[in-house]
């Protein structure tokens, strides 16, 4: 069978002057499947993070698989290993794992983490369900925002498919993208000010195209959790938020909640799944 070598290039206006050619960038690790295995994906986003406008980093790609799942290829830095886990206080895993996706299941009841391609899956974790066909999918925290990695102008994709096919994966990519935005996430004006000592939490819901912003508390804060340096004393504060609304597709909305805890982070990134 007959390769070629794509290479294509995603450029916007904003971001820092530069190319992003690393393969684990999440954009090219979001599109490898397609162009390498033609596993066609009905939709793909993009967000990036946003300080005061001064530096953008990546937060991740959302796509839609062609079997409803819904994937979150986070932008870290560098490649997430090992994954050591805990259910409440028990260890739970501690072990080498090449965490490149987050992989959501038709019907939102579960999740687990993926490695690259597929290959190996770890857990089957609960979402929280928040009412009105809303679930809480996961939330992140980040000990510092340089976890994840800078955003550059341009994003370069290298990747290879065979010649009788490269244009239709292609087409499929493009379609992808049709009608969708480009999400920038930042934080409320007032958080920093209130804990100068702080970190970023961000949490991810699910639900219906145009489901009512979710206001509650639950937003997967870690508290109580090992990878915290202190206690977080969250029952006690009032946390100022974001919300931020992506539409997936025509079915699915996602909203993020960004937020500024209290405290710090003895690891560089953290998962939280609730019940």
């Amino acid at each position: 069978m007959t390769t070629e070598i794509l290479r294509l290039t995603y450029e916007t206006d904003f971001g820092s002057d530069g190319e992003d050619s690393d393969p684990i960038n999440p954009l090219s690790r979001a599109v490898n499947r397609l162009f390498e295995d033609g596993q066609p994906f009905k939709r793909l986003n993009m967000c990036c993070l946003s300080d005061d406008g001064d530096l953008y980093r990546w937060f991740g790609v959302f796509i839609k698989s062609a079997a409803d799942r819904i994937l979150f290829f986070p932008g870290c830095k560098k490649t997430i290993e090992p994954i050591v886990g805990f259910h409440g206080n028990r260890l739970r895993w501690n072990q080498v794992f090449n965490l490149d996706h987050m992989s959501l299941e038709r019907g939102f009841r579960n999740w687990h983490i993926s490695s690259s391609k597929s290959t190996a899956h770890l857990g089957k974790l609960p979402t929280a369900d928040l009412g009105e066909g809303r679930y809480l999918w996961f939330a992140i925290s980040l000990s510092q925002n340089t976890v994840f990695r800078e955003f550059q102008k341009r994003t370069i994709i290298t990747t290879k498919a065979p010649s009788s096919d490269s244009k239709r994966r292609t087409q499929v990519f493009f379609n992808s993208r049709d009608g969708a935005n480009f999400h920038i996430l930042g934080v409320h004006p007032d958080a920093r000010n209130m804990f100068p000592e702080g970190f970023l939490h961000i949490s991810i819901i699910v639900g219906p195209s145009g489901f009512d912003l979710y206001r509650g508390e639950k937003h997967g804060y870690p508290e109580n959790s090992p990878f915290l340096s202190k206690p977080l004393p969250i029952g006690s504060l009032q946390i100022p938020v974001r919300l931020h609304i992506l539409s997936l597709s025509d079915s699915v909305d996602i909203q993020i909640t960004t937020a500024w805890l209290p405290g710090a982070l003895n690891t560089p990134f953290t998962l939280t799944a609730i019940t």
